[in-house]
């Protein structure tokens, strides 16, 4: 679709100085730290959140069946207290996942930060020339987004395997 972000960084690399492109590359793996420490959570609380509604349902196929004991007992309030506990852990996983995914862009743009300001600090210690600058920023501008697409794949992957592997 969008050709013009489609090789960006790579036309950065050619393009501009090149020690300023080999530290880019040798830094960029550190971005994947952040997002499998961050999928591991997502993972966890998608295991998490499906063990919980697996109990819960069984919790209420086993008190639809038992229907009439429960009530000759008047054990009715025991199940809803059941099932009030079953369904606050699957909220609070879904919580804890939607916090982990949420806090991948953050995280990312961070990284990012802190690579542009060592970027500039290294590129006026050297002496670099601002066009070759301003050229290897408009790459890394342009590459951003499909990064960020990208890193959203291991949150899909994360939450996908834990049904996968259910099944």
């Amino acid at each position: 679709r969008r050709r013009h972000t489609r090789y960006p960084l790579v036309t950065g690399v050619q393009t501009c100085a090149l020690p300023i492109s080999l530290i880019f590359l040798i830094v960029l793996p550190l971005g994947i730290l952040p997002i499998a420490m961050l999928g591991k959570k997502v993972r966890r609380a998608a295991k998490g959140a499906v063990n919980a509604s697996v109990s819960q349902a069984g919790q209420l196929v086993e008190a639809l069946s038992a229907i009439r004991v429960l009530k000759a007992f008047g054990l009715e309030a025991g199940q809803i207290e059941r099932y009030d506990r079953a369904n606050r852990e699957i909220i609070h996983h879904n919580v804890k996942g939607t916090q982990a995914k949420e806090l991948l862009n953050p995280t990312i743009e961070t990284l990012g930060m802190l690579g542009v300001g060592g970027l500039v600090i290294f590129v006026f210690s050297t002496g670099t020339s601002l066009a070759e600058l301003a050229g290897f920023m408009t790459a890394v501008g342009l590459a951003m987004a499909p990064m960020k697409k990208l890193t959203a794949l291991p949150m899909i992957f994360a939450q996908t395997s834990v049904g996968v592997d259910r099944l």
